[in-house]
């Protein structure tokens, strides 16, 4: 699939979501939206909430970045004033009756999808902050998709922990994989990532690859590999976004390493920070 395909399967997946999502929670009871999730000290409450924000500070960094404009959105002066205006914004959220927090997230979801729709080519590429680092704006659609999905399977996996992610998502997030594995490395890893090359390979995608020189992360598809890992999508997705250690997914099976163990395990080391 293209790139622009890949694009418009992540905005689409993101409707289709929204709308599944709002249903979902609209449905819930009073005792069901105070349930804890997967999310240390968050509710379900919780999750809404921050997806709602999360949606619209997707879709202000990166009007932003279509005005050239690279720093934090809402005129926050840095990261502290940025997270500061975010907790008032939850504060704000959390205070709202369920119905209206339902809507709330229905209508940034689609706003946000209405702007990735209008991304014309060139912009794709466009540069806009994010905590992690600058992310091109074309980016935004898999981190939304990626959001709802995780946070689905947060909600999910507090009363059954061997909860699946959405089979129909499963695609679609496993095509962003590379790129948000490149962001995690290159800006937030959670320790750091071994030199030399370690390939991904994964049923149903071409592998993917990074390779570490002096320090710098590159993306590396088709660099002969040092260390190999291979594995399903979803335990890759779920390893990658610190829902599940790498040292479980080994040992059941769901993934396997090759070549340089010893590399791959590093590199699997460095990938498992929360998100």
């Amino acid at each position: 699939m293209s790139a622009a395909g890949g694009h418009a399967e992540a905005v689409s997946r993101i409707r289709r979501e929204t709308d599944r999502l709002t249903a979902v929670f609209s449905g819930w009871s009073e005792e069901e939206w105070a349930r804890p999730t997967f999310c240390e000290g968050w509710t379900r409450r919780h999750i809404v909430a921050h997806l709602e924000a999360g949606a619209d500070f997707h879709e202000n960094t990166v009007l932003n970045g279509l005005r050239d404009v690279t720093s934090p959105p809402y005129g926050a002066a840095d990261l502290a004033a940025f997270r500061a205006q975010r907790g008032a914004r939850m504060k704000e959220l959390l205070a709202l009756p369920p119905a209206e927090l339902v809507e709330a997230f229905r209508a940034e979801h689609h706003a946000f999808a209405d702007l990735m729709e209008r991304l014309r080519t060139g912009e794709m590429v466009k540069p806009c902050w994010h905590r992690i680092g600058i992310v091109p704006a074309g980016d935004f659609a898999g981190m939304r998709l990626y959001e709802l999905a995780l946070h689905d399977w947060d909600v999910h996996a507090a009363e059954e922990p061997a909860a699946p992610l959405r089979g129909d998502l499963l695609p679609a997030l496993a095509r962003f994989l590379p790129s948000l594995q490149w962001h995690f490395l290159v800006n937030i890893p959670a320790s750091p990532p071994p030199e030399g090359a370690v390939r991904f390979e994964c049923p149903g995608q071409e592998g993917w690859g990074f390779r570490t020189e002096g320090g710098a992360i590159l993306r590396a598809d088709a660099a002969p590999p040092s260390a190999l890992i291979r594995g399903e999508a979803e335990a890759l997705i779920l390893m990658s976004t610190g829902r599940l250690k790498w040292r479980d997914a080994l040992s059941a099976g769901r993934v396997s390493l090759g070549g340089d163990q010893g590399r791959a395990e590093a590199l699997l080391s460095s990938l498992s920070g929360p998100y």
